[in-house]
């Protein structure tokens, strides 16, 4: 939170996944903006964490005015897979095709792990957005398949 509070110019995007009883699911969050999304059940936990950050960089690219943008995910291992440019994940050269086209677009994306359960308010919203995506009335999901 420490840093965050020194980050005040840029806009913060919160990610999350969640598997609930064989469903899975996963949010972003943007201040007031929350977007979820039920995926197939066939998807890992580390697979919908990686799409929820690709999801994110698109909303930054083509939804948020601001253009200093921090992602904030507590998968660290999603985090870890987009540093390997040697020897990238399909999903992993995804997500930095999209930074490079953000880019492009004037976005300066920047990455930060968070602590997931630890009280942080845009991590806890965006965790319960991603277990409440598995609701198959609720209008806010759409289904994705992994890649």
């Amino acid at each position: 939170m420490e840093i965050l509070s020194s980050k005040q110019q840029h806009a913060l995007i919160y990610t999350d996944a969640s598997i609930v009883e064989n469903r899975v699911g996963m949010a972003i969050i943007h201040g007031d903006t929350h977007i979820q999304w039920k995926l197939s059940n066939k998807c890992s936990i580390y697979t919908a964490e990686a799409l929820a950050i690709l999801k994110a960089i698109e909303f930054a690219t083509n939804k948020v005015e601001a253009n200093q943008i921090i992602i904030l995910s507590d998968s660290l291992s999603s985090l870890m897979s987009i540093q390997n440019h040697w020897k990238p994940t399909d999903l992993a050269r995804k997500i930095l095709n999209a930074h490079t086209t953000a880019s492009f677009a004037g976005k300066q994306i920047s990455y930060m792990w968070i602590p997931g359960h630890c009280n942080i308010e845009g991590n806890e919203l965006a965790d319960k957005a991603a277990k409440q995506a598995h609701l198959a009335n609720n209008p806010l999901t759409s289904p994705i398949e992994p890649p």
